[in-house]
C-alpha cells in the first residue's frame, strides 16, 4: 500500500469537482489540491539495535529478512488511522521499528521471540498494515530496540471445513489474498457479530 494513505498507486481514483465543492461545504473548508510528499523527506528516529542484535536477528533468519533501510521502516511505523496519515506528513522526527523481519514459518517465529526475549527487543506484530487502533506503533517500553515482525512470507489457506464453513489460514494473508483463496473454492469471507461478544470469522458461500 502507499506509505502515507489507503490503497495502491496504480488503483487511485480522483474525485469529481462536484464531489470535492460537496465536502469543503460540508467541512467548511475550502478546496485546495492534495499534499504530496516524497516518504524519503521523513524524518526518523535512528535504529537503536546493536551490531550484536542486529547479527543475531541476521543468523535467525538470514540478513535479507531483516531490513532497517529508511522505506522499511517508515512503511511499518504505524496504521492507517486518520492520526497515522496525519503523522506521516509531519515535519518532526517520527518513532520506527528498528527493524523490520520477515520469518517464514511457526518455528521461526517461535525462535525469534525467544531471541527478542533473551535481547531485550520488543516485538509489533505486522500483517496487512491497515490497523486503525495503534495496533502497529512501534512502542519500547522498557526494551532496548522494538521490531516490526512482518508476516507477509506466511500467508495463504491452511483448510477449509466446507461443511461449517470454518476457514483456517496463515497470519500474513490479507484480506483481498483471503477473499481468492476461499473464491477459488465458492466461498467468501462472512463477519459475525454476536453481542456483547468480539466479532467472529468465518467463511460462506
Amino acid at each position: 500500500m502507499e506509505w502515507d494513505a489507503w490503497g495502491v498507486a496504480e488503483k487511485r481514483q480522483t474525485l469529481a469537482p462536484q464531489v470535492k465543492a460537496l465536502l469543503a461545504s460540508a467541512l467548511g473548508i475550502p478546496e485546495r489540491d492534495p499534499v504530496s510528499r516524497d516518504e524519503s523527506t521523513v524524518a526518523l528516529s535512528p535504529s537503536s539495535l546493536t551490531e550484536e542484535q542486529l547479527a543475531a536477528l541476521s543468523g535467525l533468519l538470514g540478513a535479507e529478512h531483516v531490513r532497517t533501510d529508511h522505506g522499511a521502516r517508515l512503511r511499518h511505523a504505524g496504521g492507517k488511522s486518520t492520526p497515522d496519515l496525519l503523522r506521516r506528513r509531519s515535519t518532526d522526527v517520527q518513532e520506527a521499528p528498528d527493524a523490520i523481519v520477515y520469518p517464514t514459518s511457526h518455528e521461526e517465529v517461535s525462535t525469534l521471540l525467544s531471541l527478542c526475549d533473551e535481547r531485550a527487543i520488543a516485538v509489533v506484530p505486522f500483517g496487512g498494515g491497515t490497523s486503525v487502533v495503534g495496533g502497529l506503533d512501534p512502542e519500547r517500553g522498557g526494551f532496548t530496540a522494538v521490531i516490526a515482525v512482518d508476516l507477509r512470507r506466511m500467508s495463504g489457506l491452511v483448510s477449509l471445513d466446507e461443511e461449517s464453513g470454518t476457514a483456517v489460514l496463515l497470519p500474513g494473508t490479507t484480506g483481498p489474498e483471503a477473499e481468492e483463496l476461499l473464491g477459488a473454492k465458492g466461498f467468501s469471507l462472512c463477519l459475525l457479530y454476536t453481542s456483547p461478544s468480539p466479532r467472529d470469522l468465518s467463511t460462506s458461500r
